[in-house]
Formats: C-alpha cells, sequence, structure tokens
C-alpha cells in the first residue's frame, strides 16, 4: 500500500497538488479471524472481525504518517525478512496486558 500511494503522490504532484502529500498509517496484526458475510436480507457485507483484528484496528492509530505498525505476533512470522524496530509495548482498548509493537522501516519509495 505505501508502494502504490508513493507512485499515485508522483501522479498527482502535477495534477492534484492538494493529495501530492497524502500519508497513510497501517496497522497488521497475525491471528485467527471469522469471516464471512454478515447482513441481514436487504444488506451484506463481507468481513473479519475477532480480537485479531481489533488489535490491528488499535494499531493504526499508534503509527505516524507514512508508517507501518506490527504486532508481535505479526513480527514473528516475518522476522529476517523485513527491518522493524521495536517500539514501547502499548495498552490498547479491551486489553489488559500491554501489545508489543514493531514500526516497519519504510523507505521513501514506499519499499520495506
Amino acid at each position: 500500500m505505501q508502494k502504490w500511494l508513493y507512485s499515485l503522490r508522483k501522479e498527482w504532484a502535477t495534477s492534484h497538488l492538494e493529495l501530492a502529500g497524502m500519508q497513510i498509517r497501517v496497522g497488521v496484526n497475525t491471528g485467527e479471524v471469522v469471516s464471512g458475510n454478515i447482513g441481514s436480507e436487504t444488506v451484506w457485507y463481507y468481513t473479519v472481525v475477532g480480537d485479531s483484528v481489533n488489535v490491528a484496528s488499535r494499531l493504526e492509530p499508534v503509527s505516524r504518517a507514512g508508517e507501518m505498525c506490527i504486532s508481535e505476533a505479526t513480527y514473528r512470522e516475518i522476522e529476517g525478512h523485513i527491518a522493524a524496530m521495536k517500539l514501547t509495548p502499548v495498552y490498547v482498548k479491551n486489553r489488559l496486558p500491554p501489545v508489543h509493537v514493531y514500526t516497519v522501516q519504510v523507505a521513501p519509495d514506499g519499499e520495506v
């Protein structure tokens, strides 16, 4: 997503100046989720729910603009494949123990 946004910002630099500086924040967590169609007879949505989804959504605000924060569970899965720096553990809503968080090193061009 960061790499795609980088290419969009380059494209927007001349045509959409108000969007050329846009940044995104990303929160990623690894774990089990429940996925499927949720809704009623008239409106259906495909979604995922569960604690792992909630933790990911709580990590996104921990990230700064242009940054990606990942949980320790995610870091264990990708350790050695990307550069990441451990941050101070954070307390997130509905979670008693703090979540150990890493920030993924994202280059200015969106490469990780």
